[in-house]
This record gives structure tokens, C-alpha cells and sequence, in this order.
């Protein structure tokens, strides 16, 4: 229960942070040094579960905007900067 309570502050913290820097993908690593989040396993949870609302878009492809390296990348596209838009799904599922 202590960490589902942690787990929403990290949340809110990696969908902002993603929000601020709308359009500009990130590893999950590099989002665990950029938020403050204690580790990437942790981003990585919290990235595919939001993912899989539509509130990111997370794939392969492209460099990570602050390691340069290829990875799994995580970003909001930048027609969704506004936190009332990103709350809505931005890219679903079965659009692949």
C-alpha cells in the first residue's frame, strides 16, 4: 500500500515533466534523473501503465533527448502541452 500511495506523486511528476517538455522523448532512466524518481524500474512501471491510458506515447525509436542513446522513449506529443488536453488520451492502442 506504501508504495501505490509513493507511485501517484511520481506519477504527477513524470506527466508534468513530460508535459513541460512536450514533444522531446526521453529513456526511462534519464526521466528517473530528470523527476527525481528513485529509480527507472519505477518510471518504467508508471510510463507503460500511463501508456496504456493514452496519456503518453512510449516506443522504440529515435535518441533520448538527454543521453543520446536508442531506447524505449517516452514523451507527449506537443498538440498536448495543455494539462487539461493531456489528461485525455492522446494516443491509443489500437491505433498501431
Amino acid at each position: 500500500m506504501i508504495g501505490m500511495r509513493r507511485e501517484k506523486p511520481d506519477k504527477n511528476k513524470i506527466l508534468n515533466f513530460l508535459r513541460e517538455s512536450s514533444g522531446t522523448p526521453y529513456c526511462d532512466d534519464c526521466l528517473s534523473l530528470e523527476t527525481g524518481v528513485s529509480s527507472s524500474d519505477r518510471v518504467y512501471r508508471i510510463c507503460r501503465r500511463e501508456w496504456g491510458k493514452g496519456k503518453i506515447v512510449r516506443g522504440w525509436g529515435g535518441k533520448c533527448a538527454k543521453c543520446g542513446k536508442q531506447k524505449i522513449l517516452n514523451y507527449v506529443p506537443e498538440r498536448e502541452r495543455s494539462p487539461i488536453v493531456v489528461n485525455q488520451p492522446v494516443f491509443l492502442r489500437n491505433n498501431f
